[in-house]
């Protein structure tokens, strides 16, 4: 699944393949030098996060702005039931690339749990959205409708700032999967 997903900033491209390096996933990051594109990094999940384990899809999602690239790991069980889903947060000082955050869903309720969170992301400055296209309960009817979590870095900390929902949520909607 190379190419699953793709962000581009500038002279960078991170390019997702959740179900390489053995089904766990990776990502790998091109720069571009001199007008040729190269291979510089391969992002692969932390051991011991959760979304090193099968089959946490690591590098479904991609968001790269900068210095800052976000990828979205939405089958990861950090410590909670499969498939809540994660976000790694990776920042570089132009020379190496650090792991600086690692973000999940606080969910009040189990029907509330964040489902495949992470399925889906977008940066715009310190604004992160996250795609969490199984989560919800509305109704004993309606769930799985999906909701997207938009989180704002705030003096360097990723701070959750509300949960959209959309107004004709319906049960298998699948709301911020893309």
């Amino acid at each position: 699944e190379f190419g699953r997903s793709v962000a581009l900033s500038e002279d960078r491209i991170a390019i997702g393949a959740p179900r390489d390096a053995q089904g766990f996933g990776r990502v790998l990051l091109f720069e571009r030098n001199n007008g040729t594109w190269q291979e510089t990094r391969q992002f692969l999940a932390p051991p011991g996060s959760g979304a090193d384990r099968y089959p946490a899809r690591f590098g479904a999602a991609v968001a790269l702005q900068g210095n800052l690239l976000a990828i979205g790991v939405p089958q990861a069980y950090p410590g909670a039931p499969a498939g809540q889903g994660m976000v790694l947060i990776y920042t570089t000082d132009g020379t190496i690339w650090s792991e600086s955050a690692r973000l999940t869903s606080v969910s009040p309720s189990p029907e509330f749990e964040a489902r495949l969170y992470g399925a889906a992301l977008a940066i715009d400055g310190d604004l992160l959205m996250i795609g969490a296209p199984m989560q919800g309960w509305v109704t004993p009817d309606i769930y799985e409708s999906g909701r997207v979590h938009v989180v704002r870095r705030i003096g360097g900390v990723w701070t959750p700032q509300e949960v959209l929902i959309a107004s004709d949520a319906d049960r298998g909607a699948r709301f911020g999967a893309s």
